[in-house]
């Protein structure tokens, strides 16, 4: 479903449209999932919505988020193969159906899993698909390293016809959208595998505009595809952590250089590093835009001021004067990596000084941020719901009065039939209730303890806005600062431990209860095709009949289904046997020539 927003204004009376429910008008800007669809080749798309915000912080949110999502989501891929039976003079292999080109592709198109943000900083890792044939190669046949899986096991690579050996070694690298890598090319070490490091496919926005008691506010709409496995909505709550770390390191800049202008101007100069490039621009735009329009120094307008004739008067009281800033590319020895520094200037008057105003524009930023932290509305909206679906399948399946089915012409096995499958889904929909009401405890639990979190980190932005009144001198200010970062950084290590945790559960629990609702689903169709109104005119012995061969082709399918699924279960668990047997086996092997 799409919507066009386009030129509409909508006024608050109405708390609901674009599948979004206002709440708090008044209050902290909350985020929902409205919408997420599934379509082919593995791409998704969610839609979120963002509000209540001013038209500015729909600017900054949907800037920041953008380049975030096409920017810093990372993937992982296998970008180099060294294939030890092939020739970089030849584009086949004597023995194996596909040429290397082919083989070469089927291994770019392999996802791989895993906590890549730990594991960034530790890569790249090799693997190693080491095959005797025939057989057909498949991903699962892959050694990983620990920490990464293959996301379909199932995935074809080559098919080898000959009683000949396939070793690949492979390279993993993880990276994100704003890693570009050159067209492959064989070398003489193998050849580069065409990764594309692109798990976010696309980000639109859009800006809504309605009123509540005559003020004006906005709703921000994000729309998001991505790739599996990378879900709109994980994607959605990385970047925003991204922001935030990001902007907890400008809290950190380091003063270059400073003076004392004789217009009464003060300046000072602050770096920031190391940095990418894509991260230079976010602060960038979002610092400029929060210093020129959010910081007013120590005068603070509630109300609108007027002249001697009662008529508005808007005056700016802006202590900004001038903001630029330049990227510098630098060379870390260490990491033999080129790195960028951000340099940012800022001239301002008597009212704030440089550090302050750049303290508390970084503050509001990661205030705004702080609002993908609150997850809770999405988890109410999810089981009001489900709670919701079940009152209805109890009210449409319950018992009637005694003696309810008597008179209908109807043979007494199909009757049972009708009988079996309707306890059957209340069975199953007394269950569902039960994990939904478990479900529930254990989201206040977690609300209780994200909003602890929450608490913490918005007393410690408070400090920062408050610096000029707790601090003199640059020095002092500084340190304190400092340590209002740490403060912030170990609620947030908090939060992240704590999240991860809780959302495992979480995320398992909707799992099952998805699985009873296939089952009540199925139930229910299995009931809608047993409607006396389709069979009444029937005789009971054919009823029996026709109850008896449809139960016996129903038992036939679901065991057949079953057994081919324990036979690709059987199938795959000796895959895996044999991978960790040859990865033993060449281990000793290796061991064996060392010593």
């Amino acid at each position: 479903m799409r919507y066009s927003m386009k030129g509409d204004n909508f006024d608050m009376k109405n708390l609901k449209y674009f599948g979004f429910e206002m709440s708090n008008p008044k209050n902290f800007a909350e985020w929902q999932y409205v919408e997420f669809n599934e379509f082919e080749k593995g791409l998704r798309y969610g839609r979120f919505c963002i509000s209540p915000l001013t038209k500015d912080q729909c600017e900054l949110i949907k800037t920041a988020l953008r380049q975030a999502l096409l920017t810093e989501i990372l993937c992982a891929r296998f970008t180099h193969a060294k294939i030890q039976n092939s020739s970089n003079n030849l584009m086949n292999i004597v023995g194996i159906e596909e040429s290397i080109p082919e083989i070469l592709h089927n291994l770019s198109q392999i996802k791989l899993t895993g906590n890549l943000e730990d594991l960034a900083s530790h890569g790249p890792f090799v693997a190693i698909l080491d095959l005797e044939g025939p057989i057909t190669a498949m991903a699962i046949d892959i050694e990983l390293p620990p920490g990464i899986q293959v996301v379909e096991e199932s995935h074809h690579i080559a098919t080898i016809t000959k009683p000949i050996p396939l070793f690949v070694e492979l390279r993993i690298e993880i990276h994100s959208g704003e890693w570009n890598r050159e067209t492959p090319v064989p070398d003489e070490e193998g050849y580069s595998i065409d990764a594309t490091f692109t798990p976010i496919h696309k980000v639109d926005s859009s800006i809504q505009s309605y009123s509540y008691e005559g003020i004006p506010f906005q709703s921000l709409f994000l729309d998001i595809w991505s790739e599996r496995p990378t879900e709109p909505l994980e994607a959605l709550l990385q970047a925003s952590n991204k922001i935030r770390k990001l902007f907890m390191s400008v809290l950190g800049a380091e003063s270059v250089d400073s003076k004392e202008l004789d217009n009464g101007l003060h300046f000072r100069r602050f770096a920031v590093y190391p940095l990418t490039a894509a991260q230079c621009k976010w602060i960038q735009t979002a610092l400029r835009q929060a210093l020129l329009t959010d910081i007013s120094g120590e005068w603070n307008r509630e109300t609108r001021v007027t002249d001697e004739e009662g008529d508005s008067i808007d005056p700016t009281f802006t202590p900004i004067h001038k903001v630029d800033s330049s990227i510098q590319s630098y060379e870390d020895e260490g990491e033999n990596e080129t790195f960028q520094r951000l340099l940012i200037g800022i001239w301002t008057d008597s009212q704030i000084e440089p550090q302050e105003a750049l303290w508390q524009a970084s503050a509001k930023i990661l205030e705004l941020f702080l609002i993908f932290l609150q997850i809770e509305k999405e988890n109410k909206k999810y089981l009001e719901r489900k709670l919701k679906e079940r009152a209805e399948t109890l009210d449409k399946h319950k018992p009637g009065p005694p003696g309810w089915k008597e008179g209908l012409s109807l043979s007494r096995g199909w009757i049972n039939q009708i009988h079996r499958f309707r306890d059957k889904i209340l069975f199953l929909n007394a269950e569902t209730i039960w994990l939904l009401t478990k479900l529930k405890k254990d989201y206040e639990t977690y609300k209780l303890i994200g909003d602890s979190i929450l608490q913490e980190l918005r007393a410690s932005l408070k400090k920062l806005n408050k610096i000029p009144k707790l601090q003199k001198g640059y020095h002092a200010q500084k340190i304190l600062v400092d340590s209002i970062v740490r403060e912030m950084q170990a609620s947030l290590n908090k939060h992240k431990k704590d999240f991860c945790g809780c959302q495992a559960s979480l995320t398992s629990m909707k799992i099952y209860i998805s699985c009873k609702e296939v089952e009540i689903y199925t139930f229910e169709g299995l009931l809608l095709s047993l409607d006396e109104e389709h069979v009444k005119k029937r005789k009971p012995e054919d009823l029996d009949k026709g109850f008896a061969e449809r139960m016996l082709d129903t038992t036939e399918i679901q065991e057949r289904e079953k057994q081919s699924l324990r036979e690709e279960n059987e199938r795959l668990r000796k895959r895996r046997e044999e991978r960790d047997k040859r990865k033993r086996n060449r281990k000793k092997g290796t061991d064996g020539i060392a010593s």
